[in-house]
Parts: C-alpha cells; structure tokens; sequence
C-alpha cells in the first residue's frame, strides 16, 4: 500500500506529465530577482521542470522583490503590503481565469443565430400576411 507521501509524488508528477487533466492551465509561483553579490541567481520556492520541458512552459513567474527568501515570498504571495507584485498576480491570474471560461465555452456558430433569427422573422412575416388577408377569407385561421 503506496504511502500518503508516495501518492503525492505520484500526483506531484502527474501535473507535470499530464497537465491537460488539471483546471489551472498556469501555475504561477514566486521568485525572487538576483540580488548580487550575496544572491546573483534568481530564487523560487518550487523546483520548477527542465526548461526544456513542455510543462515548464506552463510555469509562470512572480516576481517579488520585498520578500528576504524563498519561504517569505512565497508565504506573503497574497499579501500586497510584503509583496510588490501582488497586483501583476492578480491581474494574470484574473487573464487566465477569463482565458479559462472563454474556452469552455460552447463556439456559438453566426449561421445557427442567423438561421434560427430568420426563421423567426419568416414566421412574424406569415402572421402578419395572415392578418392582412383576415378580411379577404384568404386567411387560414379566421376568427368568427
């Protein structure tokens, strides 16, 4: 029986392997920009995949460059006080939750609306030729 550790792994690869099969098409995570000469490499607090990887390019970036370390940044993400990109995050997370419910969306097709708008229009049309025609006895359903 797999542990509850190895089932996360397993999970954990699966995002990676298999993004399709989750909602957020974007996973935004934090990093901190190099600050030389004690930090002249960016930081994260995810490890992220191989740059080369199709699932790296799923991986957004944000940045913040208030937070001391990996850990701060990625605690104080959502804090707009501690983290001077609070407002970009929300702005593109807000883009891909739109993005998100745009493309789930079933295509509504002109033709169908146009089609379904002039059948109506025909038969508004038939009524009012059949009201016209009421004094003439033409009409089909004539009211006594």
């Amino acid at each position: 029986m797999a542990s509850s550790f190895e089932r996360e792994q397993s999970d954990m690869r699966r995002v990676f392997l298999e993004p399709e099969l989750f909602f957020f098409v974007d996973r935004f995570y934090t990093l901190i920009p190099p600050t030389p000469p004690a930090n002249p490499s960016p930081r994260t607090f995810c490890l992220l995949p191989e740059s080369s990887s199709d699932a790296f390019q799923r991986f957004v970036p944000a940045r913040n460059t208030l937070a001391e370390n990996e850990v701060g940044a990625h605690i104080s993400m959502f804090e707009p006080t501690k983290n001077d990109g609070y407002y970009q995050l929300g702005r593109e997370a807000a883009a891909v939750i739109c993005q998100a419910i745009a493309d789930s969306r079933p295509a509504v097709h002109p033709t169908v609306i146009e089609s379904t708008v002039h059948s109506q229009m025909n038969a508004m049309d038939a009524g009012k030729d059949q009201e016209s025609n009421s004094g003439t006895g033409e009409g089909s359903d004539l009211l006594l």
